[in-house]
C-alpha cells in the first residue's frame, strides 16, 4: 500500500509539473521568435502609446527600430557562431572592449537620432523610459522589491 501512495504521489507531483511548463509557454512568446519587422512594428507601436507619436515620426522610428532589429539578430547569429566555433562562452578583453565600444556608439547614434525625430517633451519622455528599461532601472527595481520584502 505505501509504494502505491508514493507512486500516485510521484506521478501527481510530475503531472503538475508538465502544466506548469505549457503555462510559461501560452504567456507570451519570446522576442526570439518574431522576423525583425515583427519586432519593429511592436515596438514602434508601444512608443506610439506612450509618446503619442504623429504619423511621420512612426514611420521614421519604425525604419530605425527595423535596422535595429535586423543588427540585433545578425550579433545574436555571428554570437551562436562564435560559441559553437570556440566552444567557450567566454570572450578575450580585447573581444569584450570592442563589443562594448560598439553598443555604446549605437546607443549615442540612435539617442541622436531619437533627438532629431521627437520634440523636446517625447524626448525627455523617451530618456525616462530608456533609463527605466536600462541597465540603472534593473538595480533601481532590485532595490524597490528587497524594500517591499522587507517593509521598508
Amino acid at each position: 500500500m505505501k509504494k502505491f501512495i508514493v507512486t500516485v504521489l510521484l506521478l501527481s507531483g510530475m503531472a503538475g509539473f508538465s502544466q506548469m511548463e505549457g503555462r510559461k509557454a501560452d504567456k507570451g512568446m519570446a522576442m526570439s521568435d518574431l522576423t525583425p519587422e515583427q519586432i519593429a512594428t511592436l515596438r514602434t507601436k508601444k512608443l506610439t502609446l506612450a509618446l503619442d507619436l504623429t504619423e511621420a515620426q512612426q514611420k521614421e522610428i519604425l525604419v530605425m527600430q527595423l535596422e535595429n532589429a535586423k543588427l540585433r539578430m545578425e550579433k545574436r547569429e555571428a554570437w551562436k557562431d562564435h560559441k559553437e566555433s570556440v566552444n567557450s562562452k567566454s570572450l578575450s578583453p580585447d573581444e569584450r572592449f570592442e563589443m562594448q565600444n560598439e553598443r555604446l556608439d549605437r546607443a549615442i547614434a540612435q539617442k541622436e537620432q531619437m533627438r532629431s525625430i521627437l520634440n523636446e517633451a517625447q524626448f525627455g519622455k523617451w530618456e525616462e523610459m530608456h533609463q527605466r528599461t536600462g541597465h540603472h532601472g534593473h538595480y533601481k527595481g532590485m532595490r524597490d522589491r528587497k524594500a517591499r520584502h522587507h517593509g521598508k
